[in-house]
């Protein structure tokens, strides 16, 4: 058993390797060899020699895969042309003289290179003196092909005695993948554990405390605010949602803030995190007062269920005020001019919201959002 930190270092070789970065490539075997050359560097050559060949006859054959393994130095160029032009002479061989003689030739190849694949890596941990551990994210965000056929690359060509494999996925998620390709009848959960030895569930994660650590070089009211309400959200937050959230936070905090206005886009951006329907009603302009009731009576109501703390009470409490507000500055609205002359008038105002400047500057401060909407995704993995 290992038990310091240089025993590690002295033992075993972590690998991090994102899927998601690499789905684009045609076979998944590519990228999982690049991995582990570029941690070993230029040492092993000829170890490396033998595992590109062999890896030549074990990808697919397309011109993109053959270029990936040229510029990782998996195969040698000059190789390349032979190769082919023997395959070629045997397919067509086999086509004129007896083609399940080809396909069987085929095959035996295959297996040949596949023990002389998995052999030569074996040959090259052993020279390490290591082992290596590949900690394998984000699968479950590939397209279905590449992730299903990330777990067969694992499985048939990586099950040797010094390599391990640490899978982080949404089982339910990787689950639709492997739908996706055999068919919605098949039973997914079962597939997957055909290539998990072990499997653990890790504990739900404290979303509060996930959000602060990405947000903790920023320090204003949006962030304590969002800390209390991912944390008691009716909705399911995940730690996807978290980053998303903060990365629309760090964007909005290049402008000054204000306490009152902050927290009421903090509940916005929530909402508009889960519930993007609801912020509609920051074009209160466009409904009519029944429709606009309405989709105020939604927003509070969701809002409502966050938590009873003494803060969220307040938060809330401000949160109906902007409603009301937004609803008085509707076009053409009489009752403005009497909020503005009398502040006894029948209505429990913050009077921070009657400067009209307060409306504009939450709904244009969020609306910047909306123009890293498109790229959210790639600028946050």
């Amino acid at each position: 058993m290992l038990e310091t930190e240089q025993e590690y270092k002295d033992n075993l070789l972590p690998i991090y390797y994102n899927a998601w970065e690499n789905d684009d490539n045609d076979d998944a075997l590519i990228p999982l060899l690049a991995e582990l050359k570029i941690l070993l560097g230029e040492d092993y050559k000829d170890q490396w020699k033998s595992i590109g060949e062999a890896a030549f006859f074990l990808i697919k054959k397309s011109t993109y895969g053959l270029t990936r393994l040229i510029t990782q130095g998996l195969i040698d160029p000059q190789n390349i042309e032979d190769d082919l032009n023997k395959a070629k002479d045997i397919i067509e061989k086999g086509v004129t003289e007896n083609w399940i003689n080809t396909e069987i030739l085929a095959y035996e190849k295959t297996q040949e290179q596949k023990k002389k694949f998995i052999s030569s890596l074996n040959q090259l941990l052993k020279e390490t003196g290591k082992k290596a551990v590949f900690f394998v994210d984000e699968l479950d965000r590939c397209r279905p092909t590449f992730a299903v056929e990330t777990l067969e690359r694992i499985k048939h060509l990586f099950s040797i005695e010094r390599f391990y494999f640490i899978i982080g996925v949404d089982n339910a998620q990787l689950s639709h993948s492997v739908k996706a390709m055999y068919g919605q009848e098949m039973d997914a959960m079962g597939y997957l554990r055909r290539f998990i030895d072990i499997e653990a569930n890790l504990p739900e994660p404290s979303i509060g405390k996930f959000y602060r650590q990405y947000t903790e070089d920023i320090d204003n009211y949006l962030t304590v605010s969002h800390s209390c309400i991912l944390q008691n959200s009716p909705d399911k937050i995940s730690l996807r949602d978290c980053k998303k959230l903060a990365l629309w936070v760090k964007v909005l905090t290049a402008k000054p803030s204000h306490a009152l206005t902050d927290t009421i886009i903090g509940i916005f951006l929530v909402i508009k995190l889960k519930r993007p329907r609801l912020c509609q009603i920051l074009n209160y302009e466009q409904f009519n007062k029944e429709d606009y009731l309405n989709l105020k009576n939604e927003c509070i109501d969701y809002i409502s269920k966050i938590g009873k703390s003494t803060l969220m009470i307040d938060w809330l409490k401000e949160f109906k005020e902007y409603l009301d507000f937004l609803e008085l500055c509707s076009e053409g609205n009489k009752e403005w001019d009497i909020i503005l002359k009398d502040q006894s008038a029948p209505y429990n105002f913050n009077f921070n919201f009657l400067d009209r400047s307060s409306r504009d500057v939450i709904r244009d401060r969020l609306s910047m959002v909306d123009h890293i909407g498109l790229y959210q995704d790639s600028q946050v993995s």
